[in-house]
């Protein structure tokens, strides 16, 4: 799990980099700056699950936090919300923004990655 949590550390910044990339919002930061933001937020989401975890008695293997999809979207908003300076409407929609922006960026990875091997593939 921490590992596929790493993983998407920067696939995230990136994401959020992209959406909140208008100077409009308050702080302006850097790809650096969202990938820290990113592992906080990160860190959020695991201490939320610990707390998931001691209530239930159990974890679930197939998933990556503890937390359910909207508990992960309001904690987003939350940390968007804080940071931005923007409504909490914004914040959502920005969420959202994000998500997509990062399965876009997913599926962008993946398909180098088939035709890398694909390539190599034809090569020898």
């Amino acid at each position: 799990r921490a590992f596929l949590v790493l993983i998407t550390l920067p696939l995230f910044a990136l994401s959020t980099r992209f959406v909140f990339r208008k100077p409009k919002y308050r702080p302006r930061f850097n790809v650096t700056e969202h990938l820290f933001v990113q592992a906080y937020i990160a860190c959020q989401l695991l201490l939320v699950s610990i707390v998931v975890l001691l209530v239930h008695g159990y974890a679930q293997v197939d998933s990556l936090y503890e937390v359910s999809i909207p508990g992960i979207v309001l904690i987003f908003c939350f940390d968007y919300r804080q940071l931005y300076g923007i409504s909490w409407w914004q914040s959502f929609w920005r969420t959202c923004k994000m998500c997509l922006t990062a399965l876009l960026l997913l599926m962008l990875l993946v398909l180098c990655v088939i035709l890398a091997i694909g390539v190599s593939i034809l090569l020898i």
